[in-house]
């Protein structure tokens, strides 16, 4: 239907300038088009135009808006995608873990009879009858040759002879040491060929593994009683031989070994297959062999496990669930300050203490403490009232600074004037007569509106930066407070925000109307780095920078409603982002270098985590006024507070 209006409006205009003054041809008026006219016509074409202006503003805004969430689940999920892959790293290296204890488990429970079955298949039984004559020779040759393989096993492993020596000692007082009976053999003879038993060699392979399963038993009980104690393994071996400083000398027992039919080697390398695991769980003979054959590989199946270690697992752990909390903290409104009866265009938090100072366009600061929180008649709300207020300028207050020890503070107004105040007792009634000591000393020299302030605590100098296209330093204790002037001549501009760069005092860092970010030396008196936040055309107003509380980073906020992250060393950008909807107006960061928080236009206020720059949290705090909504924000340094300052001339504080 517009469209045919249109078209009707356009045919009657055709028609209407036809029939003009001059030409040929009469108007009718009894025509249907008589009331169609130019000035309607125009009239139609503007209504048109501006209905598509505002649709296409509103789909921009739609756009933008949909893109900042677009980036903020993108955040999101990158998050969760790391959290996820940590996640599965470390449940591989617990599957792993635990397959190991299971395996040594599954040994150290079942490995007796393996040893037995091993046992039977190495040595065959012993006849009850008397040996032939014949075959002796071939079985101690057999004999030998078990002996040497199993020799060069055990040293492998890592025990010597004399370690042997010990052992085989200690098995055979565990057995018995051999008495000899009254009718039997005798000593020497016991030694080289044992007696007989009825039941062959598995009498004595059933009495070894019973002794052996003592032997875990009580192993076992040790180490669930005293599972902490790191012991080694050397030292274990030795300990365990205390008791035989009286026994046999090692030479005499090897060479009774030598000539005796090896059950005494049998025990041996039944006691090292137990007493030779290390901590770990492997055994000692090619551990790493077996572990990889039952589990189902080595560092092939671990893949990224297999450099990885557990010396730091506790803090990893600590670290992530500090994260995880970082990441589950909301900030809510807390205090609504409305003592203001204009915009609010600055403020900032006492260092210590639970105080907020605020700089506002009708002429005035306030002080504010918000441990005096009262309880309002008309909500549930908690109110404060400011405790003191600063009078001295002539206009509009919009910058303002705090000192080190919270002892002093610092604004600039619209009068182009800096002024220095003393800090009034935080118990002051606020119905206390004036004290003129309050304001301690005025700073002269800009000859326009001071737009920014900031404090160095570690010089004690103050900076500002004027309409007037100067950037000043200043001692306020000194009798001549101006130390030194920058851009005297305006060649990059007027000065919109100054910050003293954290990472190195004596520089500051300037943004400017034009777009130019520039560090000074305090010492030379010269730009030392053109930071690169300029665009081709020049349109990108700055509207303020910080530097980074740890790293040489300056970050900006821009009229194009962006964010940028510089380099100070090269220049060069780290990282930009279109933070939000509107333009991006204030910055802080938090003392850790933690979080970020932007203020904008949009009537949003943003917590940003720096690590990963993404959002974690919004909030929609201030009505827009004037086409503006947030001049500044403020982090507290010890305490857990946020605060945010409003063009509807109230401040908020966020804990």
């Amino acid at each position: 239907e517009g469209w045919k209006t249109g078209t009707g409006y356009f045919f009657s205009a055709a028609a209407a300038v036809g029939a003009m003054p001059g030409s040929s041809q009469s108007r009718d008026p009894q025509d249907g088009d008589s009331g169609m006219t130019l000035p309607g016509i125009l009239h139609f074409i503007q209504y048109e135009w501006g209905r598509f202006q505002a649709e296409k503003y509103r789909w921009e805004a739609e756009r933008d808006e949909l893109r900042a969430q677009v980036a903020f689940l993108q955040g999101e999920r990158k998050g969760q995608e790391n959290m996820k892959q940590d996640l599965v790293r470390r449940i591989k290296m617990l599957e792993y873990a635990l397959k190991q204890e299971r395996l040594f488990v599954f040994l150290l429970l079942f490995s007796c009879f393996f040893v037995a079955s091993l046992l039977t298949n190495l040595f065959s039984v012993v006849p009850n009858g008397p040996a032939e004559s014949d075959s002796e020779p071939a079985n101690q040759m057999s004999w030998k040759e078990g002996r040497q393989l199993l020799r060069k096993y055990l040293e492998e492993v890592g025990y010597s002879d004399t370690i042997l020596d010990m052992r085989s000692k200690r098995v055979r007082s565990l057995l018995g040491r051999s008495s000899p009976e009254a009718n039997g053999p005798p000593p020497s003879e016991a030694c080289s060929e044992p007696e007989p038993r009825a039941g062959g060699e598995s009498l004595l392979v059933r009495q070894i593994e019973e002794q052996i399963k003592r032997w875990e038993c009580e192993r076992i009980h040790r180490r669930v009683i005293s599972h902490n104690e790191d012991e080694d393994d050397s030292e274990d071996a030795q300990s365990e031989f205390d008791f035989l400083g009286s026994g046999e000398d090692g030479e005499g027992a090897g060479e009774a070994r030598i000539s005796g039919d090896g059950r005494e080697l049998v025990a041996l390398v039944t006691c090292v297959l137990f007493h030779h695991t290390p901590k770990g769980g492997a055994l000692g003979f090619s551990s790493d062999v077996f572990i990889m054959d039952a589990v189902g590989g080595g560092d092939m199946n671990l893949g990224e496990l297999a450099d990885l270690t557990v010396a730091n697992d506790n803090d990893l752990s600590m670290d992530m669930q500090d994260n995880r909390e970082e990441f589950k903290k909301t900030w809510n409104p807390r205090f609504t300050l409305r003592s203001h009866f204009d915009a609010i265009r600055a403020l900032t938090f006492h260092p210590s203490q639970a105080v907020l100072l605020t700089a506002s366009e009708d002429g005035t600061l306030k002080l504010w403490n918000l441990n005096k929180a009262m309880h309002s008649k008309k909500n549930a709300a908690l109110d404060v009232e400011p405790i003191y207020t600063f009078r001295a300028h002539s206009g509009a207050v919009l910058s303002l600074t705090m000192g080190e020890d919270g002892d002093s503070c610092y604004s600039g107004g619209l009068d182009g004037t800096v002024r220095c105040w003393k800090m009034p007792d935080l118990n002051v009634d606020p119905y206390d007569n004036y004290d003129p000591g309050i304001e301690s000393s005025v700073l002269a020299g800009h000859e326009d509106s001071v737009w920014g302030l900031t404090y160095s605590a570690v010089h004690h100098r103050l900076a500002s930066c004027s309409a007037d296209g100067t950037i000043r330093i200043w001692d306020p204790q000194n009798s001549a407070p101006c130390l030194s002037v920058f851009n005297k001549e305006r060649e990059h501009g007027t000065p919109t925000s100054v910050a003293f760069v954290a990472s190195d005092p004596n520089q500051v860092v300037v943004s400017f109307d034009v777009g130019e970010t520039l560090i000074y030396d305090l010492n030379t008196e010269q730009s030392v780095t053109a930071l690169e936040t300029q665009t081709k055309d020049g349109s990108e107003l700055i509207n303020r920078v910080v530097s980074h509380p740890s790293e040489p980073v300056s970050i900006t906020a821009h009229e194009n409603r962006t964010i940028r992250f510089v380099d100070n060393k090269t220049g060069k950008v780290v990282h930009s982002m279109v933070a939000h909807l509107d333009a991006v107006t204030c910055l802080t960061t938090d003392p850790k270098g933690t979080y970020l928080i932007s203020g904008s236009h949009d009537c949003s206020v943003r917590l940003w985590m720096l690590d990963n720059r993404t959002c974690v949290q919004e909030i929609t705090a201030h009505r827009k006024k004037h086409d503006e909504a947030i001049h500044d924000v403020a982090f507290h340094s010890s305490q857990p507070f946020i605060a945010s300052a409003g063009a509807d001339a109230l401040a908020k504080i966020f804990v």
